[in-house]
């Protein structure tokens, strides 16, 4: 658990569950609006998918293990 304080006081996190929790998808707005941002950090996040691809789209913990998964291997090649 993790506790951090900001404007709606100390809130608390738990890494238990959390995969559970995020298991939904970014609804298609969101996405519309992250793939059009000028920021490319954030534009990069979320590709726009094509055929298939969009009938099976990403859940928030399949791109968080997507991410880790890209971090390790980051890691894992320096020194």
């Amino acid at each position: 658990q993790s506790c951090i304080r900001h404007y709606a006081g100390e809130v608390m996190y738990t890494a238990e569950g959390w995969l559970d929790r995020n298991n939904d998808t970014v609804s298609e707005d969101l996405l519309d609006l992250i793939q059009k941002s000028g920021n490319e950090l954030l534009s990069s996040l979320f590709p726009p998918a094509s055929g298939d691809a969009k009938a099976k789209r990403d859940t928030v913990v399949t791109k968080f293990k997507t991410s880790l998964a890209q971090l390790m291997d980051t890691i894992s090649q320096t020194s």
